[in-house]
Order: C-alpha cells, then sequence, then structure tokens
C-alpha cells in the first residue's frame, strides 16, 4: 500500500502525505481548482477529502444540495473505526480515488 501511495504522489509531485492527498482530492471535488486558500478553507477541502475517500465504505452520507461541491454528513449507523484502522481506510480510499484519475 505504501508503494502505491508513494507512486501516486510521485505522479502529482506532492509528498506522500494523507493531508496533501486529502486536500487535492478536496480541490478536484470542489471543483475550485488550485489558487490561494485560507487556512479554514484548506481545512474545509482537507475534510472534503476525508469524506470522498471514506464515503464508498459507508462511513458518509452524500446529501443533495444545491451546489455543485458535493457534501456528506457522517453515516449516524456506522461509527468510525479506530485511528489505525481509519488510517488505513483513508489510504485504501486514496489509493482507489486516484486508481480511478490517473
Amino acid at each position: 500500500m505504501e508503494e502505491k501511495l508513494q507512486n501516486i504522489a510521485d505522479q502529482m509531485n506532492i509528498e506522500n502525505d494523507m493531508i496533501h492527498f486529502l486536500f487535492l482530492i478536496g480541490i478536484h471535488e470542489s471543483g475550485r481548482g488550485f489558487r490561494e486558500y485560507s487556512k479554514e478553507e484548506k481545512t474545509d477541502l482537507i475534510e472534503l477529502g476525508g469524506a470522498t475517500v471514506l464515503y464508498p465504505y459507508g462511513y458518509y452520507e452524500k446529501m443533495k444540495t444545491d451546489s455543485s461541491e458535493p457534501y456528506y454528513v457522517a453515516n449516524p449507523n456506522k461509527k468510525l473505526p479506530n485511528d489505525f484502522e481509519r488510517e488505513t481506510l483513508i489510504k485504501k480510499g486514496i489509493i482507489a480515488y486516484f486508481s480511478d484519475k490517473l
């Protein structure tokens, strides 16, 4: 798994770090593009990236809104796993996300 993440990081020319991956996923999903972001916007984009990669596992539900930007809420019926398992799921989600995009 780590080798796949490193390959993706190399292709994207970013550090092999979950925060960087989630930030890029958030930018892509939001459709905002690359520009300067405030600290709050960066946090929102990272959270969007996290929800995006955990959504296929049922931990988040996608809500319908008038916005073109996806909006997720935590699934109240599925508790997030402990830190180690959550990190593993996020890494798997990142790999799955980019395997569809690259």
